[in-house]
């Protein structure tokens, strides 16, 4: 277990992130500079594949910045098995879980060729590794090829839960060519969110919460109190009827007509086109240089008017159904419940609003997948989205996508699932969404894009799509390098196209879009087209740029999805190239999805450049449901934001989200605070206490709080449905941990005597002298994976005089013939062999503290917390009996700025074992509870006496 190159704790977000913020990097010798290990060592770094006709070397010829570059070379490809010719870093310890990072690397190529894997390219790579070096995933920066010169290439990562190292490689995987790596760079941009800190700030924001934030409000005095509402829906949509009608059901709000309205009625008028003249002046004293026609298709004012007889109305105006939708969908928002009096008010509030994009959506496949697509059609309603993109590996794969199935494409859509697709299409048809079915034709057999019965078995699909009532259709050709169908295999094509996979894709939707015209008799469908170079047209090698000039000459009506950044489209080098306004494919929540969200995660941020002007539409994937954040802020802001990108703002969205789904601030503080001692409750960042005691009784008072009925209580009346399950989750496993620690304490010595020493002692491993016979044996180590006393144990001493620590330790082994013990140089990573880890924290700050690792033959490694460039000495000797090994060893405390050992002093300690004999086992006297030795809250405490 590779102890110091585990993560640094969450208790060390505030020092350890604090410097890592600003460091350079967390690569060591990212530039290549620093002197050599050797002739075959890159400093910092690992070689690898270097044979016959494969090469890593240092260059000094060719260099990005300073005097040198790595130079990865190889001229043969091993066609049995994937062989990396590269670099990697030797791995380094991950800031904590969620923690996003920037990897960045100049890159240089020459003439890198293919393989024949999709991924046999030059490939930019990190990895995320738990405390064995397993991987835990990897995400790819780059996978290219051809020639470049020097070129940047960047991307960022959300650290995995269970990531306790890193590592970032540069590799040509079974492909040819030379490529020159420099300035390798390993950043943290943002630290793991904090619940109870993003609850603290300011919510002082415009009320009542209203999600999409209006374009302009003015806000009146006092309220609109009703108990019953009348409606004059004069020419509404039928849609719309019924959605009024069955709100007011839900609330138990009487709803009539306008001719039947009772006295204290509250009136609510839809008024769609050309107002009346009392309507428009009234328009006109409240928004003076604004009519109908600013509004567009999906704009609205909503007005309120409470007269001194009692009349009291709301005017909800727009030149369209959907407009008028949109308006009563904010009216839902602002009508609230008054427990006490038993009535129903609104503000007294004028709005204005207008989107400033016109296709407003999300991704829909997973969701449709898991059985959730009414709850998202339902959320669209709610925050005015009008568009929900159907694709990917739903309904059996019977719309393509996974690969695995890949002749279900080609089957024909069951009764079943032409009734679930015809449900979704009418519920969100009933709240004006618009509803595209995407086909990803791939697998195996593969494609063949020149086949007129692969061609028409998708027409012949879609128009039975089209008789359901879908007008809006497509072809996604994304991620096919996934499944290795980015090229072609069939004769036929090769023979029609070359080997020109654009000039393909091109002529099969091509074909698809006149076929489907033709037998449809018209052309009154949307046809959407997603490439299979869609993202990051900055790095596009000169390969994907010629294939995205093949398909843009499709028919200029045939709309393109793109994943590509704001730059791009606003200086128009994308569009120009698509000879189009591409639609974005948003991906931004993607990293919480393999991360696992927490309960609040930070706010979509998008580009407040976007807009019609610039884009056809934007769609953002959500996180699935089963691993979305519990708060739901993530779908809430990303909505927010979609509704007007140049007047969103992301914190203030952030808190209008809170504010909606928790009521009201005072529940906002309660939930603060309840949150803020839980995530310290968590860290076990509670006072020590001087005596066992004290200590018990300090712990005894946290799980008195998590166990206050009065605390469960409110959560239950505050929090909905998934954040209370999490919460409560949370509070059982603190009252677990809790538990655990109390035993532990009524069990151990607390805190453990050190004894001075009154002869001398020789530090020779045999522990013969009487006064290591006097000591406090410190055993009962703890397998810190199971928190149960570990199978092969472990036995510690101490003593002390002036200047001076002893430490003692015995471990048992029934395998001695078999401890590992291969590093022999000064500060190399011993951890790595059979070892005993020692942890002194001198000034009880739980923060800092020296580290020392000392392998079965006396090898050390040591640090002060996570700096490596400190040095110690000391004076040790290790032994090896029959049954166990041995350390002995004297520390002299002068290094740690302490003058003398007086009686009274304390410390905190922990003694560790990595035991790498089989079975592998890692073990500490103090009970850690969290799988890491570096977690000082947690360590032991030391009174010299």
């Amino acid at each position: 277990m590779s102890n110091f190159s585990l993560k640094i704790q969450i208790f060390l977000i505030n020092i350890f992130l604090s410097a890592i913020l600003t460091a350079s990097s967390l690569v060591k010798n990212g530039s290549f500079e620093e002197e050599q290990d050797n002739k075959e060592n890159i400093s910092g770094w690992k070689t690898a594949g270097s044979t016959e006709g494969a090469k890593v070397s240092r260059c000094s010829d060719t260099a990005k910045s300073g005097n040198f570059s790595v130079l990865i070379e190889n001229n043969k490809v091993n066609l049995n098995k994937v062989v990396n010719v590269g670099i990697s870093t030797n791995e380094f310890p991950s800031p904590p879980a969620l923690s996003k990072i920037n990897i960045s690397a100049w890159l240089k190529a020459e003439n890198v060729r293919q393989g024949q894997a999709s991924y046999h390219k030059l490939r930019l790579t990190v990895y995320a590794l738990d405390e064995n070096k397993n991987k835990i995933s990897h995400h790819e920066i780059v996978c290219t090829d051809g020639s470049f010169d020097w070129k940047i290439f960047s991307g960022t990562m959300c650290v995995p839960k269970g990531t306790d190292l890193l590592k970032v490689g540069c590799w040509l995987t079974n492909s040819t060519g030379k490529v020159w790596v420099d300035d390798v760079q390993v950043t943290v941009s943002e630290l793991p969110p904090s619940a109870s800190k993003m609850l603290r700030g300011n919510f002082e924001i415009d009320e009542p919460v209203i999600i999409p934030n209006p374009w302009k409000r003015i806000k009146g005095e006092g309220n609109i109190v009703f108990k019953d509402v009348a409606v004059s829906f004069s020419n509404l949509n039928k849609d719309i009827s019924e959605n009024v009608k069955d709100f007011f059901k839900s609330k138990n709000i009487s709803c009539s007509m306008a001719n039947e309205k009772k006295n204290e009625s509250l009136n609510i008028y839809f008024i769609k086109g050309a107002t009346s003249d009392t309507n428009h002046n009234k328009i006109k004293s409240i928004f003076p240089s604004l009519s109908l026609k600013d509004l567009g298709e999906e704009g609205y004012f909503l007005i309120t008017d409470e007269k001194g007889d009692g009349d009291k109305n709301i005017y909800l105006t727009a030149n369209t159904d959907r407009g008028l939708f949109y308006a009563f969908q904010t009216l839902k928002q602002i009508i609230l419940f008054d427990d006490k009096n038993k009535t129903y008010h609104i503000p007294q509030l004028q709005i204005a609003d207008k989107p400033t994009l016109s296709l407003r959506g999300m991704v829909m496949g997973i969701w449709l997948r898991q059985g959730k697509a009414l709850e998202l059609i339902k959320y669209c309603e709610k925050y005015k989205l009008n568009f929900l993109y159907i694709g990917g590996t739903c309904l059996d794969n019977k719309l393509g996508g996974n690969p695995k199935f890949g002749t279900n494409w080609r089957k024909p859509f069951s009764e079943n699932e032409i009734m679930q697709l015809k449900s979704i299409l009418e519920e969100a048809g009933k709240r004006f969404i618009d509803v595209p079915v995407t086909f990803s034709p791939r697998g195996c057999p593969a494609t063949c894009y020149s086949s007129d019965e692969d061609i028409d078995i998708i027409v012949n699909k879609m128009n039975s799509l089209y008789k359901l009532g879908f007008r809006t259709l497509g072809i996604n050709f994304d991620d096919l390098s996934n499944s290795g169908s980015e090229g072609m295999s069939n004769p036929k094509d090769i023979e029609l196209f070359g080997n020109d996979i654009g000039k393909a894709h091109s002529y099969f939707t091509e074909e698809i879009y006149k076929r489907l015209a033709k037998i449809t008799g018209k052309a009154d469908f949307t046809f959407y087209f997603l490439p299979m170079a869609y993202g990051r047209f900055q790095y596009m090698n000169d390969k994907d740029k010629n294939y995205l000039e093949k398909v843009s000459d499709l028919n200029q009506k045939i709309k393109f999805i793109a994943c590509v950044n704001g730059n791009d489209l606003i200086s128009g080098k994308y569009n120009d190239f698509i000879k189009r306004k591409a639609v974005i494919w948003d991906n931004f929540f993607a990293g919480w999805e393999r991360v696992g969200a927490p309960a609040f995660i930070p706010p979509f941020d998008g580009d407040n450049r976007l807009s019609d002007e610039n884009i056809s539409g934007y769609m953002i994937l959500p996180l699935p449901p089963r691993s979305e954040d519990a708060s739901q802020v993530s779908r809430i802001t990303a909505a927010d934001y979609l509704w007007s990108p140049e007047r969103y703002n992301p914190e203030a969205s952030f808190k209008r989200a809170v504010l909606q789904m928790l009521g009201n601030r005072d529940n906002i503080r309660k939930l603060a605070d309840y949150i803020d001692r839980a995530e310290r409750i968590a860290l076990f960042d509670f006072p020590s206490g001087n005596t066992r005691k004290e200590k018990v009784n300090i712990i005894q008072a946290e799980k008195d709080f998590l166990n206050n009925p009065d605390l469960r209580q409110t959560l239950k009346s505050i929090l909905p449905e998934r954040l209370l399950k999490q919460e409560l989750s949370r509070i059982d496993n603190n009252l677990k941990d809790l538990n655990m620690i109390i035993e532990d304490l009524q069990q151990r010595e607390f805190p453990v005597y050190v004894k001075r020493k009154t002869g001398e002692i020789t530090i020779d491993g045999k522990l013969d002298e009487p006064d290591w016979k006097e000591c406090t044996v410190l055993d009962k180590f703890i397998n810190i994976k199971t928190n149960a006393q570990a199978t092969v144990q472990t036995s510690g001493k101490l003593m002390y005089d002036d200047d001076n620590v002893y430490i003692a330790v015995i471990c048992h082994e029934p395998d001695v013939k078999n401890i590992k013990a291969k590093h022999t140089k000064p500060d190399a990573q011993v951890y790595e062999d059979d070892s005993l880890e020692l942890f002194l924290d001198t000034r009880q700050d739980k923060k800092n503290y020296f580290h020392i690792v000392v392998n079965t033959i006396g090898n050390f490694y040591d640090a002060k917390t996570y700096h490596k460039n400190w040095d110690g000495n000391y004076s040790i000797k290790t032994k090896i009996n029959d049954d166990s090994w041995v350390l002995e060893m004297k520390i002299p405390v002068k290094q740690f700025d302490i003058d003398k050992i007086k009686s009274g002093d304390c410390w905190n300690f922990n003694i560790c074992r990595d035991k790498h004999t089989k079975p592998e086992e890692f073990s500490s006297y103090s009970m850690l509870i969290r799988k890491a030795f570096h977690y000082p809250v947690r360590f032991s405490t030391l009174e010299f006496k």
